[in-house]
């Protein structure tokens, strides 16, 4: 599947929600570039954490074949601070492994 991000939504949403998504996704930047064209109040990111997943600090290639990437929780919170502020962190879900943030855009410095 094709993902199209070039297009913005035709609305302006309070929130988006990407719920183990950006892990399937070649090129994450796209996703991010596209939630900020929406500009959100809030955004929900959540993502398996690979250090949990295999119990440990792995790098190697995800074991799921449909991932492209998994992150570490300190991966993913500096790549998600890259473009957005990050209002919480945790593990949501520790039987899945599955690490979930709570975002919203930067605000200008002014």
């Amino acid at each position: 599947m094709v993902c199209n991000f070039s297009t913005p939504a035709p609305f302006c949403p309070d929130l988006v929600i990407c719920a183990d998504v950006i892990e399937h996704l070649p090129d994450p930047n796209q996703l991010l570039a596209f939630v900020k064209l929406l500009s959100p109040c809030n955004i929900i990111f959540s993502t398996p954490d690979r250090n949990l997943l295999r119990v440990g600090i792995h790098n190697g290639p995800p074991r799921d074949l449909a991932q492209v990437r998994e992150w570490s929780m300190p991966e993913f919170r500096a790549y998600i601070e890259s473009a957005f502020e990050v209002l919480d962190y945790f593990v949501s879900n520790s039987e899945q492994c599955t690490q979930c943030m709570l975002a919203r855009l930067l605000r200008s410095r002014a």
